[in-house]
């Protein structure tokens, strides 16, 4: 898996690769270069909009999570629906 370099000097771990296969099949790309000035139109197919969601979103997730874990960790707050709740944790 690709790694990217955290702003303090970390780097985050993707556990999970791009959806190329799905991207290519909803997306039409239109490079261009004048010079050394790139672009990249891409331009929707007609693609089935709930498949490719549930292909990007493991992705997504993946790379996002160590960056909702630092934030978490740096503000105090647990968003699991459970969290404030002192009884679930404990065993009777």
């Amino acid at each position: 898996m690709a790694n990217a370099a955290l702003s303090n000097g970390a780097e985050a771990e993707y556990t999970c690769s791009p959806p190329f296969e799905s991207l290519d099949e909803a997306l039409e790309a239109y490079p261009s270069v004048n010079g050394s000035f790139g672009h990249l139109l891409l331009l929707q197919k007609e693609a089935d909009h709930g498949t490719l969601c549930q292909a990007l979103r493991p992705y997504f997730e993946s790379a996002h999570l160590d960056a909702r874990q630092e934030f978490h960790s740096d503000i105090g707050i647990d968003l699991h629906p459970d969290a404030g709740d002192e009884d679930i944790h404990q065993r009777t």
